[in-house]
């Protein structure tokens, strides 16, 4: 689950994520095609990252890349179809974060129900209590346009866990500061930070395997689901609400181990990546094929 303490990180030079205004800069369109091949019927997002340069660490217009301790490059080191993929390393350390990022402030880029799909290639599965992410949506919740209604699939205790955590964007000087799916030193903790943890059910690392997603946000509590090779991982299935939950709650709703997964009024923002929220060791991971939309594709031909 998200951590609030500081710690010692360090802020990566390269890094895109300073302060910005809500402005053109920022608001990464959604095209009928990205990468080599034409979406799916019913997707709004795809690429499979072999129009990119060998090597590129900025894929605008794309998507915003973000770092903080840790790179993303395109590359031919891993590929799963084609000859390049997206490659992700964090470093050891609390609050590492490695994605790629859409973002339309405020206006919907996605559907309220919508799924996804990528191909992911984990070196390794962090154990113990150490919360990881690979993928976020998120969006302003109602009545509240700078407070977030965030939902995320990744892993604990060594094991998957669906997540959901509402927070304010972070802000400095009257301007919105460019963040992923978790915090950085210095930012507020969350006002809820929710989580369904599998007892048993886990991924297999050092091979591709087919991540697939559904955030429905279309009920005013929202539902969360994942499978993995097609399998569905019915033990981080969350419908309405979470089996635990912490945190001061938002605008005077109490908080409890059942508090309701809010959704929000658009889903503005996604974010592809590892992000690893506790301390934990360096990882390296690969993403390839990625399609978000209203429909199911299911996983790509071997």
């Amino acid at each position: 689950m998200d951590a609030a303490g500081a710690d010692d990180g360090a802020r990566d030079a390269s890094r895109t994520d300073g302060p910005m205004a809500s402005d053109a800069r920022f608001d990464v369109g959604v095209g009928a095609e990205s990468g080599s091949g034409s979406c799916p019927p019913g997707a709004v997002i795809c690429d499979d990252f072999e129009k990119y340069t060998d090597g590129a660490t900025n894929l605008a217009p794309d998507w915003v890349t973000y770092t903080y301790s840790g790179t993303v490059r395109v590359d031919t080191t891993k590929p799963r179809g084609g000859a390049k993929s997206l490659h992700v390393t964090t470093q050891q350390g609390l609050r590492r974060y490695a994605d790629i990022m859409r973002e339309t402030r405020n206006v919907e880029l996605i559907p309220r129900k919508h799924y996804g799909r990528l191909m992911l290639w984990l070196t390794t599965i962090p154990q113990g209590a150490q919360h990881w992410g690979i993928n976020t949506s998120s969006g302003p919740m109602v009545g509240f346009p700078d407070e977030m209604a965030k939902f995320g699939e990744g892993g604990m205790f060594g094991k998957l866990m669906s997540a959901y955590a509402q927070r304010a964007r972070p802000m400095a000087n009257g301007m919105y500061l460019v963040r992923a799916g978790g915090p950085e030193n210095g930012d507020p903790g969350p006002e809820a930070d929710c989580a369904v943890a599998a007892p048993t059910q886990t991924i297999t690392p050092r091979r591709w395997v087919c991540w697939e997603w559904l955030f429905d946000g279309t009920a005013d509590a929202a539902s969360s689901f994942l499978w993995l090779d097609g399998q569905a991982m019915t033990e981080v299935d969350a419908v309405g609400f979470g089996k635990q939950c912490q945190g001061p709650g938002f605008n005077g709703k109490p908080m409890m181990a059942n508090y309701r997964w809010e959704s929000p009024r658009v889903f503005d923002k996604v974010i592809i990546g590892y992000e690893q929220y506790q301390d934990m060791p360096a990882q390296e991971a690969w993403i390839d094929d990625v399609v978000i939309g209203s429909e199911r594709v299911g996983c790509p031909a071997p």
